[in-house]
């Protein structure tokens, strides 16, 4: 066989495939979604599942968003306290910067269980994708992978995937926590945060590394108030947190202390709020109170 004939061969392999996966990525909303460049487009997969499996994972899909009253979920541990991540600012009044896609599964795929990185991410067609896996194991401690080298370039709305988001669901089944689970990696990928964990985190932009550069970040620059008292909370207590029990404590976050309102610290929706900026070139709500300190560049550095 001539080279030209394998080279082609190839190419239509490749074409055919892109054009596969493109008719995969479905509307999860009908109306809500608009093509384009100005949208964070977040991307359900449920994997490693039957086609009935897949079915019920996606039916509890819009409970983790909870873009409306009628898909809601509580924290059970905290009474009728909401966990969905639109009922939460600042993503809730900067729910129409967002497009909500799912992958259109037709048989089943109980190969893809394992969860490593989304095969499917090299062909997704829209610019700032966020993956977000649900995944047929018996357990697995939910994570994000941060693609920092994405997330604070300047260049990243050329990106295609700006972050993957990987999470549990034993047979389709998506409970509660996975609601408050998915707030949490949500700050972790688009807002770039660190875990504020004494076993883990301890990085930049809301874990200092000392608190004089705490207060210089946080309260020089009005970002805190001044009465707020930074404690040590990051990784091995060496680093500086601006708030002692917000949702990126993860499993140690308290929320029968916190109004609903306050899971996200002012740091923590700072850098939200600037992400979405950056990434839409707008804001709404919540996210307006941080333009006094110039969305377009950073408000401060490590």
């Amino acid at each position: 066989m001539k080279k030209n004939t394998i080279y082609f061969l190839i190419v239509l392999m490749t074409v055919s495939f892109v054009v596969q996966a493109k008719g995969l990525f479905q509307e999860l909303i009908p109306g809500q979604n608009q093509r384009g460049n100005q949208r964070i487009n977040l991307i359900f997969d449920c994997r490693g599942m039957t086609v009935a499996e897949n079915a019920v994972c996606l039916k509890k899909i819009p409970w983790i968003l909870s873009l409306d009253t009628d898909h809601v979920f509580f924290y059970s541990k905290s009474g009728l306290k909401k966990a969905g991540l639109f009922q939460i600012e600042p993503f809730k009044s900067n729910a129409d910067h967002f497009n909500f896609w799912f992958v259109q599964r037709t048989q089943d795929n109980p190969a893809e269980g394992r969860c490593g990185s989304d095969p499917l991410a090299e062909h997704v067609p829209f610019s700032n994708a966020i993956l977000v896996s649900l995944c047929n194991m018996n357990s697995m401690p939910s994570h994000a992978t941060l693609l920092l080298n994405v997330l604070h370039n300047k260049n990243r709305k050329n990106a295609k995937v700006i972050g993957e988001i990987f999470m549990t669901a034993r047979n389709g089944a998506v409970p509660p926590v996975m609601a408050y689970n998915f707030d949490h990696e949500m700050g972790h990928a688009l807002g770039g945060l660190s875990d504020e964990d004494k076993k883990q985190g301890g990085f930049f932009p809301n874990c200092a590394p000392s608190m004089e550069a705490a207060n210089r970040w946080w309260k020089k620059t009005g970002l805190v108030p001044q009465n707020v008292q930074f404690v040590q909370g990051c990784k091995d207590n060496a680093s500086v947190i601006a708030y002692d029990n917000t949702i990126m404590k993860g499993g140690g976050f308290n929320t029968s202390d916190v109004a609903v309102e306050d899971y996200y610290s002012p740091v923590h929706k700072y850098w939200i709020c600037k992400n979405i900026f950056d990434l839409t070139g707008a804001v709404q709500g919540a996210c307006r109170h941080f333009e006094k300190f110039g969305l377009d560049r950073p408000l401060y550095s490590p």
